[in-house]
């Protein structure tokens, strides 16, 4: 509970922080909320109002992630809507869709998506806009992306590693009360256990020092979309890093960090220190249904508070843009 009070203190204070700064916080949690509206019109078939309303949005110039842009062409183009859905992928294209295409094989059935629908000299377009950007970013950006993508590797690389693996999976069952392989020598998974967390610290330090510097999370107005930031965030909720919950706040605010993201993290972080939910976002939704209206309306207060979207929206079940 007094985890709760300081979390809605922390978001009051920062949005009262300056006027200016205030405004444009909101501004950014409302936007968020549109989205959401589009989505549950989506839902109910309603796309010419679902449409309407994001059109109203775009107008405002407000901040749209590439996947946003990315699932809107879809709609656009089942709609024949071509010159839309070819605008809404140029606009994912400046957001960084590509950037990922060196480590991730799904990238080749997106480019063959593209070509089906609107043909190879679209395709090429979009990829030369994309290769001119990246050529841009790097120029600008380059050490930054560079630093990023090696504490991404190296993550990934401790969190691979066969013998991590089943020491990692070994605490985590035998911490949450789950069945766990008894015929494994405890004391040898501690040790080997601690001494992963040891490695990886040092590696997620090096993120934290990063968002230090900058005073929030990189978006893509500086990687271009080049690492995967959301795994990266994920891990630094089993640490305890000073300060650190207060800039991924304030970077959700700034618009560099999704409200899934933050409750992807808050979750994980409350899972692994035994402390109460907050926004139940890395719950299960069967979990909401012994739940009273009263809890159910308190937790979608603070949900709304930061953009998310309402109960039963959980990460198993939500897209992470």
């Amino acid at each position: 509970m007094i985890i709760k009070i300081v979390r809605l203190l922390l978001l009051i204070i920062l949005l009262c922080f300056s006027k200016k700064q205030a405004l444009t916080q909101a501004g950014i949690i409302e936007d968020y909320l549109i989205l959401h509206q589009v989505d549950s019109l989506q839902n109910v078939n309603d796309t010419t109002q679902a449409l309407d309303l994001y059109q109203q949005l775009v107008s405002t110039e407000c901040f749209i992630k590439a996947g946003r842009n990315l699932a809107m062409s879809e709609i656009y183009f089942s709609l024949n809507k071509k010159d839309k859905a070819k605008q809404e992928l140029n606009n994912a294209v400046d957001k960084g869709l590509f950037g990922l295409t060196y480590i991730d094989d799904d990238y080749a059935k997106l480019y063959q998506r593209i070509e089906r629908k609107y043909g190879g000299a679209f395709l090429n377009e979009l990829k030369i806009k994309h290769d001119k950007k990246i050529k841009s970013q790097l120029a600008i950006n380059g050490v930054l992306i560079e630093k990023i993508k090696n504490i991404f590797f190296q993550d990934q690389a401790l969190r691979s590693d066969k013998n991590y693996k089943i020491c990692k999976q070994y605490n985590f069952n035998k911490r949450l009360g789950f069945d766990y392989d008894s015929t494994q020598n405890q004391t040898d998974m501690i040790t080997c256990y601690q001494e992963f967390r040891n490695k990886d610290s040092l590696v997620l330090q090096e993120f934290v020092n990063i968002i230090d510097s900058i005073g929030y999370v990189p978006g893509t107005e500086l990687t271009y979309g080049m690492i995967p930031i959301s795994p990266i965030i994920c891990h630094l909720a089993h640490f305890e890093f000073q300060g650190l919950e207060d800039k991924l706040l304030y970077s959700l605010f700034k618009g560099t960090l999704s409200p899934e993201v933050y409750a992807w993290y808050i979750g994980y972080k409350e899972e692994y220190f035994k402390t109460d939910p907050s926004f139940y976002f890395t719950n299960n939704e069967q979990d909401f249904d012994k739940m009273s209206s009263k809890k159910i309306n308190s937790i979608n207060k603070l949900r709304k508070s930061i953009g998310l979207k309402s109960i039963p929206s959980v990460l198993w079940n939500s897209k992470i843009y």
